[in-house]
């Protein structure tokens, strides 16, 4: 090998370390997003498996019981009624004079009774017969149970009453207008965590697009296995929120707190990347990115407590489409949050 041949290899090496050298520094820094780590309010929820199902606490489903043709139907659905109101009847002429005989005959035994005329047991005899005419007046009425909204009427005056009644179209179904409840399903593994009295959130889209508070009612100490793979106990929520009329059937995303810090150092938990205790962040210091390990605390899907790696203030990267990796230039611009 010529000298002149080795001046040239070794001219060639340092002018490629000199471009590799001046490229690195001249890498072209990644544009990407980033928060500031801040003390805020942090939550460890669970979540329903399915969502849930706004129900109210008293709900019926009335009917006559009897066979008969509809006479009347005094209500429309969406209506408001009282408890005893009338809300419906079949014709019962019949019926109705019977009940006017029945009373005529009381009260004459009555007043035989009073002036001794008459024993005790003719007395209770007419009594009877009072109430049988009464009942079987009551069979063709329906009145409500309760103060409370129509929801369903399936009456029309001429048509003959059905027994038992359609149960995909029930005569006439009222629920009340107190606070509603919420029905929905946990995961087995989460039975032991819930209890009544938590605190709970219910987003139910049909009044509100901000979660409503909640706390839970009831917890049913029992777990279904009809699905293999799906074991789930079911919860009952009360919504502590009286401004809104919430309509039954209404669906709910719930969650319910089983642990919150008012005041703790925060970051999004899309930011926290790793599994287990491997936890890590992408800190941005001087116009790089650092991985840098965490441990993080309590938390849910939308927040994460950070208990050490990283202070108050710190800027921390938001995961992107791009690749990031330690070491790499950025560019970050400063999101709002929380």
């Amino acid at each position: 090998m010529t000298r002149k041949f080795i001046i040239y290899s070794m001219l060639m090496i340092a002018m490629l370390v000199t471009i590799l050298i001046f490229g690195s520094g001249c890498q072209k820094a990644l544009q990407l997003k980033g928060v500031k780590a801040v003390n805020t309010r942090v939550e460890t929820t669970i979540s329903t498996t399915t969502t849930g199902t706004v129900e109210a606490r008293n709900q019926a489903v009335l009917t006559f019981n009897t066979i008969g043709r509809v006479e009347a139907v005094l209500i429309n659905a969406g209506q408001t009624v009282r408890k005893n109101q009338l809300l419906a009847k079949l014709e019962n002429r019949e019926l109705a004079l019977a009940l006017e005989n029945a009373a005529k005959e009381l009260k004459r035994a009555e007043e035989l009774f009073t002036e001794g005329l008459t024993s005790r047991s003719n007395l209770d005899q007419a009594r009877n017969a009072h109430e049988v005419a009464r009942a079987n007046i009551d069979k063709t009425l329906i009145r409500a149970p309760f103060d409370g909204a129509v929801t369903d009427v399936n009456l029309h005056v001429g048509e003959l009453s059905q027994i038992p009644p359609s149960p995909e179209k029930p005569p006439i179904r009222l629920v009340d207008q107190e606070t509603r409840l919420i029905k929905g399903e946990i995961d087995e593994t989460d039975l032991s965590r819930v209890k009544p009295g938590l605190q709970a959130k219910a987003k139910i889209s049909a009044v509100s697009s901000t979660p409503l508070p909640a706390i839970v009612d009831r917890v049913v100490p029992y777990v279904n296995s009809t699905k293999e793979q799906e074991r789930t106990a079911e919860v009952e929520l009360g919504i502590l929120d009286n401004t809104h009329l919430i309509p039954v059937g209404a669906s709910a995303e719930i969650e319910i707190i089983t642990d919150s810090k008012d005041s703790t150092l925060a970051i999004p938990s899309r930011a926290v990347l790793g599994m287990g205790e491997q936890r890590y962040v992408f800190r941005y210091i001087k116009g790089r990115i650092r991985k840098t390990p965490v441990t993080r605390g309590i938390g849910n899907y939308e927040r994460s407590e950070i208990v050490s790696g990283i202070s108050q203030g710190d800027i921390v990267v938001l995961p992107g489409d791009a690749a990031i990796k330690d070491g790499l230039r950025a560019n970050i611009e400063i999101q709002p949050w929380p």
